[in-house]
């Protein structure tokens, strides 16, 4: 029998980005999963036993009438030839033969008893979204991206669920979008309905929404019920909102002349702070939620440089402000 996915790994083995790029795997390190499409193609979902040195999934498809992928994506990369992809095609084509084509495998096929089938649910419940730039001081925006959910037609999808104009385009697309939307639950449908309102832009290339940093206190709320798919771009770590409660200390300090700063006070650093009517605080993956009595423009002046108070401010903080930050907790 030949070598699974031989084509492809002939075409780059012999590169010097392949050989300097891959990691090297042994058989029982790598764990795959196989089933076939609604076209009827395989899909293979290979899967690291050791994290720490593959931290990687990849998905391939597998077109078994042209012999040759047609498509697959890593669950941490965008790059089209990444690390990972390459290291799963050296793996297959030294450990797997062609012959597991031919092992019996589940098939997925659309029925009326089911709203969708189980291809879809399969994607959806593989897939993560990731979010960037949340601790990136230097931008004004917030990324959040959809790689895993692919082949799904997530931005059309969004269209749908915010009820937004189609360009004509899109519109051989939106029976199959419609269709693909049933795999998802209501908070997932709600949160692309809402990337869809406030989002500045998308990139197809990409997948991935982009919105204002001002606009992130909005989707809190609903990120909360899918903190078990949501993580941090650059750190890999899973969202977590924690269920304590959360005491934030306030400091007054002299700053110029007659001026001084009221400043929030923590013995743990706080990584990021998005104020609305609830306040939500990251320390790393971790956030907390905060209702404070002050208005917007003067709670992110308190977390940023402070909030500057004159000499005769300071009995109304020590006695009103602070009566307040009592029934807070603070």
């Amino acid at each position: 029998m030949a070598r699974l996915f031989g084509k492809e790994y002939h075409e780059h083995s012999n590169s010097w980005y392949f050989k300097s790029t891959i990691t090297p795997l042994q058989k029982n390190e790598i764990t795959y999963k196989k089933f076939l499409d609604e076209t009827g193609n395989a899909v293979f979902r290979f899967e690291s036993q050791s994290r720490r040195k593959f931290p990687a999934d990849v998905e391939i498809t597998y077109d078994k009438k042209r012999n040759k992928i047609i498509d697959h994506k890593c669950s941490r990369c965008e790059d089209e030839q990444c690390m990972h992809y390459l290291s799963i095609l050296n793996y297959a084509y030294h450990n797997l033969s062609t012959d597991i084509l031919e092992k019996n495998v589940v098939q997925t096929y659309q029925t009326k008893m089911l709203s969708h089938n189980e291809y879809w649910q399969r994607v959806v419940l593989n897939a993560i979204i990731e979010i960037s730039d949340i601790f990136n001081h230097k931008t004004d925006k917030i990324r959040f991206h959809f790689p895993t959910f692919k082949p799904m037609l997530i931005r059309i999808i969004s269209l749908l669920a915010a009820n937004r104009e189609v360009k004509e385009e899109d519109v051989p697309y939106l029976e199959k979008a419609a269709k693909q939307s049933s795999a998802l639950s209501e908070s997932e449908i709600e949160f692309l309905k809402l990337l869809q309102q406030k989002k500045c832009s998308f990139s197809r290339k990409g997948s991935f929404f982009t919105i204002y940093k001002k606009d992130f206190v909005k989707f809190f709320p609903i990120m909360k019920n899918l903190q078990y798919k949501i993580y941090i771009k650059e750190t890999g770590d899973q969202l977590e909102f924690s269920t304590q409660e959360y005491h934030l200390n306030f400091q007054v300090n002299k700053h110029e002349a007659d001026d001084y700063l009221l400043k929030a006070s923590t013995t743990e650093k706080i990584s990021a702070v998005f104020v609305g009517k609830t306040s939500y605080i990251f320390k790393k993956n971790k956030v907390f939620s905060i209702n404070l009595p002050f208005t917007k423009e003067v709670a992110e002046q308190i977390f940023q440089e402070g909030y500057i108070l004159k000499k005769e401010d300071l009995v109304y903080v020590a006695s009103v402000v602070a009566r307040q930050l009592g029934l807070m907790k603070c």
